[in-house]
C-alpha cells in the first residue's frame, strides 16, 4: 500500500509514529517545511522514513477569535511543490492534516486520481467551532470528499461530525507518542530525583508547567491562582518549562514575589524533559485553547497526576482512561487556586503502574500505526467498488466505440 501523508513540520513527538507506519506500508511523508519560527526543536537529517520538504513559503498571521478566546500566532503554508510531488509519487491513498490549502490540494489530487483521501483533524468544538461560515463550508466540502478520518479523541471526532463526518469512518487515538521510551527514561531518572530537586532548588510538592509561555496556555491565569497560596509557600515549588513571549512576565512576577519558589528553565530539548518529570509531583497545564495537548499525555505516562483544564481536548480522553486529576476552569481563579490547594493537602503519589501501562500501550507508536493501517485498508476497500465501476464504464465505452 503506497501512502502519502501530508503535514506541516517534523515534530519530534510525531516521528516515532511515522517510523512505525513506514514499517507497515510504503510511506512517504510530505512536510510543508523543516520548522516554523515558533519551534526550537532539533530535527535530524535522517528521520527514519522516506520524506520530502515542499518548496513554498509561510505567511504569519494572528488568529483572532471572535468569541473572546485567546488570539494566537499561526502560519499559512503556501506550498507549490505539493501537487507535483503527489503526481511523481502516485500514492494509492493520501492522508492530509488539517483543513487548509494543503488538504484542498490533496482533495483535488485524489478526485483527479480517483483514490481515497483521509483527513487528519485535531481540532475540537472549543478550539475550532467558532470558525466563519465560509471556513465551515470549506470544511464540510472537504469532509464530503474524504473516505476516512483520523482524530485525536472524542472531542476531535465531535468536530468532524459537525462537518458531516461519519463516526464509523473515524479512527480515534491517532497520537503515536514514544510512550514506552519516555516512561523508561523517567523511571531511570527517579533514582536521581533527590539530586535533581536539589540542583533546581525545589522543595515540597512540585507543580510543573510545561509548554509555550504564551497567553493561550493560561500562564497569567496560573500565576493568579498561585497568589491565594501565599501563606503556604513553604509547602510547594513551581517549575515553568518552556519559552515564549510571556517569559518576561513570568520573570517579573517571580521578582515581585520572591517568597514563592519558582524555577524558570526555558526551552529544553526532549531528551532533557524526563529529568523534570521525575522531579515533579503534579502537572498543571491551565490551557485556554488546546486541540489535544500531548504534554498532558506525556505527564500521565510519566506518572504525574494532573490539574486538567476543561479547555484541553485531551482532558476527557485521559480521564476516561483513568488518568487521575482534577478538572478546572483556569478563568475561575478561586476554583483554580482551591484545586491547587487540594493537591497540597492530599499530596497524591505517582500514578498507579497499571494505569500508566494502559496509557503507554494505547497511545504507543505501534498501536497508533496499527489503527492507521486498519483505517487505510478500510478506505481502500471502500474505494474499490467505485474504481471497478469506473473500469467497467471505460471498457464498455471502448467496446461500443
Amino acid at each position: 500500500m503506497r501512502v502519502a501523508l501530508l503535514t506541516n513540520i517534523p515534530s519530534p513527538y510525531r516521528l516515532p509514529f511515522f517510523r512505525e507506519l513506514s514499517l507497515r506500508c510504503e510511506l512517504k511523508v510530505l512536510f510543508d517545511s523543516r520548522a516554523e519560527p515558533n519551534r526550537q526543536w532539533n530535527v535530524p537529517d535522517d528521520l527514519g522514513f522516506t520524506h520530502a520538504y515542499m518548496p513554498g513559503f509561510a505567511i504569519p498571521h494572528m488568529r483572532q477569535r471572535p468569541d473572546g478566546g485567546p488570539n494566537d500566532l499561526r502560519y499559512w503554508q503556501v506550498r507549490f511543490g505539493l501537487l507535483p510531488s503527489l503526481l511523481g509519487y502516485r500514492p494509492e491513498v493520501v492522508v492530509s492534516a488539517e483543513f487548509g490549502l494543503r488538504s484542498m490540494q490533496a482533495a483535488a489530487y485524489c478526485a483527479a486520481a480517483r483514490i481515497p483521501l483521509i483527513l487528519w483533524s485535531e481540532g475540537t468544538p472549543h478550539s475550532e467551532g467558532w470558525q466563519s461560515a465560509l471556513r465551515r463550508a470549506i470544511r464540510r466540502g472537504l469532509v464530503k470528499r474524504a473516505r476516512g478520518f483520523w482524530s485525536n479523541g472524542v472531542e476531535s471526532t465531535q468536530l468532524l461530525e459537525s462537518y458531516g463526518a461519519s463516526v464509523q469512518s473515524t479512527c480515534e487515538g491517532m497520537i503515536g507518542v514514544s510512550t514506552f521510551s519516555l516512561a523508561e527514561q523517567v523511571q531511570a531518572q527517579l533514582a536521581h530525583r533527590p539530586q535533581i530537586r536539589t540542583e533546581l532548588n525545589l522543595r515540597g510538592t512540585v507543580l510543573l508547567f510545561s509548554g509555550q509561555l504564551i497567553p493561550r496556555k493560561g500562564v497569567k491565569e496560573f500565576l493568579a491562582a498561585l497568589l491565594p497560596l501565599a501563606p503556604r509557600v513553604d509547602e510547594f515549588s513551581v517549575i515553568f518549562l518552556g519559552e515564549g513571549l510571556q517569559r518576561p512576565m513570568v520573570e517579573a512576577w517571580r521578582a515581585q514575589h520572591p517568597e514563592f519558589h519558582i524555577a524558570t528553565l526555558g526551552f529544553r530539548q526532549p531528551d532533557f524533559v524526563p529529568r523534570i518529570y521525575a522531579a515533579a509531583d503534579i502537572f498543571v497545564l491551565p490551557t485556554l485553547d488546546d486541540n489535544w495537548s500531548l504534554v498532558a499525555l506525556e505527564a500521565a505516562v510519566a506518572g504525574l497526576p494532573q490539574v486538567f483544564s476543561r479547555y484541553n481536548g485531551a482532558t476527557r480522553d485521559l480521564l476516561d482512561r483513568q488518568a487521575p486529576g482534577i478538572v478546572v476552569d483556569p478563568l475561575d481563579t478561586n476554583a483554580f487556586a482551591a484545586a491547587l490547594g487540594q493537591c497540597l493537602d492530599t499530596k497524591p503519589g505517582r500514578v498507579a503502574a497499571q494505569i500508566t501501562a494502559s496509557l503507554i500501550e494505547y497511545y504507543s507508536p505501534a498501536e497508533c500505526a496499527n489503527r492507521a493501517i486498519h483505517s487505510l485498508e478500510t478506505a481502500l476497500n471502500r474505494a474499490r467498488p467505485d474504481q471497478e465501476a469506473l473500469v467497467h464504464t471505460v471498457n464498455s465505452s471502448q467496446r461500443d466505440t
